[in-house]
């Protein structure tokens, strides 16, 4: 709540608009990418960290096939499935003549320094996040 509330100048008129999109993705790729890139130099290639890595991403195959791997049916009464939220954040205003000067800053400018606080506020918040490029 204080990042996003920190993070933002408070304006009457053409306010900044946040839109949260959340998407749920069923493939462990980067997770597996990333428990890869964790084992420690002397432990890569190991028989043990080989055969630990394809377990691994074996379960995790498992867990996220479709259909789910089994019914809770004593919460949700859905399928149970592993998968990962992907959240992603939309931060925008509208610009014109007047705004686009705001404290002498042009309106890529403002969005920078709104992105780098906004950033900031989570990293102290303990979330992990990052500006998407055009490639994402």
């Amino acid at each position: 709540e204080n990042a996003l509330q920190d993070s933002f100048d408070e304006l009457d008129e053409n306010p900044w608009v946040v839109q949260l999109y959340a998407q749920d993705e069923s493939t462990w790729d980067n997770y597996l990418r990333g428990l890869s890139d964790y084992v420690r130099p002397r432990a890569q290639g190991s028989t043990f960290t080989e055969f630990y890595v394809r377990f691994f991403a074996h379960h995790l195959r498992a867990i996220a096939k479709p259909g789910g791997l089994f019914e809770d049916t004593t919460v949700t009464r859905l399928p149970w499935r592993g998968q990962v939220r992907r959240v992603r954040m939309v931060v925008y205003r509208r610009a014109n003549a007047v705004t686009a000067s705001r404290r002498g800053q042009s309106p890529e400018q403002a969005l920078t320094t709104i992105c780098d606080r906004l950033v900031g506020g989570l990293a102290n918040a303990g979330v992990k996040s990052r500006r998407m490029e055009a490639a994402d």
